[in-house]
């Protein structure tokens, strides 16, 4: 969210849960950005940028949260920030 957030694009932590098994994503300008669909047996690629629904759709319990950064504890801003570029690295633009 952050990289969104630095480039002036709206976005959101969405979380959901699927037989007793919970499970989060990004959305941000009408793609699903899941870096850890691939827990799930019925999916192989290890990230997915997807624009379809239909997948994350069938979770159960669908909640949409919030994730504000900057309130976040210095302890989790340093595994996210790691996080961050770590995906950064995975993306080329």
């Amino acid at each position: 969210m952050y990289y969104f957030k630095q480039n002036g694009i709206e976005s959101r932590y969405v979380s959901g849960s699927f037989n007793n098994q919970t499970h989060g994503w990004l959305e941000a300008d009408g793609l699903f950005i899941d870096i850890t669909a691939d827990q799930f047996e019925d999916i192989d690629e290890v990230i997915l940028i997807i624009g379809d629904y239909s997948w994350h759709s069938s979770l159960r319990d669908l909640a949409i949260e919030i994730l504000v950064l900057m309130s976040s504890t210095n302890m989790l801003k340093s595994v996210l920030f790691k996080l961050y570029n770590e995906i950064l690295e995975r993306i080329k633009f």
